[in-house]
């Protein structure tokens, strides 16, 4: 078992999965599961994430800080949902990557047939970028995203891409509630809450 734990706010409580039950209350965050086993951690904040753990002998829980990609870049990628899987930082990758990712309609037919099958593509691309978005037959599919080696992430790149995937896909929300992406974007890039635009959680 591996749980995250998003802290929206100093007194965030509920279920985060199977009886597993979880309170923070003033920098402290505590977890139980099933009324066998519990954990807690001290110096907890809004905007932090936690990765719940059980041993195997399942009345062991460990809670450890959830880690963040390493590279700028694979962090912004990872914050607008695309997995390991799904990123990649050279464009003949990417392009095989998203030829491989879309539904084989799509590829045989082109995109004419979105509109038939009430579909859209968003793609959020430039020098060096390209995030990949598709609804397609009711399913929200994170395609593909590259951001190249030379490609510079830094504060405004970021706030561009946050704000033009916001303004783009506004009725669907980002993977990871808006404290939580405000804190690491502050961290790692310094950017403020009103500089980005985060519609819902």
């Amino acid at each position: 078992m591996a749980t995250r734990i998003f802290i929206r706010d100093g007194y965030d409580s509920g279920c985060a999965g199977y009886c597993l039950y979880y309170a923070c209350n003033n920098g402290t965050l505590r977890v139980d599961w099933c009324g066998f086993a519990s954990a807690e951690v001290t110096g907890v904040k809004p905007g932090e994430a936690y990765i719940v753990t059980q041993d195997d002998d399942n009345l062991t829980l460990n809670i450890s800080p959830l880690k963040l990609p390493r590279r700028d870049d694979d962090l912004l990628m990872w914050l607008l949902g695309f997995g390991k899987e799904q990123r990649t930082h050279r464009y003949k990758d990417y392009a095989e990557l998203r030829q491989r990712r879309l539904p084989w309609e799509l590829r045989y037919y082109g995109p004419n047939i979105l509109d038939e099958r009430d579909g859209a593509e968003c793609l959020i691309s430039g020098k060096g970028y390209s995030f990949d978005f598709l609804v397609w037959e009711g399913k929200f599919i994170r395609v593909a995203a590259y951001i190249g080696r030379n490609c510079r992430v830094d504060k405004d790149f970021v706030k561009k891409i946050i704000n033009e995937r916001q303004t783009r896909l506004s009725s669907i929300a980002l993977p990871f509630p808006r404290v939580f992406i405000q804190k690491v974007l502050h961290d790692r890039f310094g950017l403020a809450a009103d500089e980005i635009e985060i519609y819902q959680e």
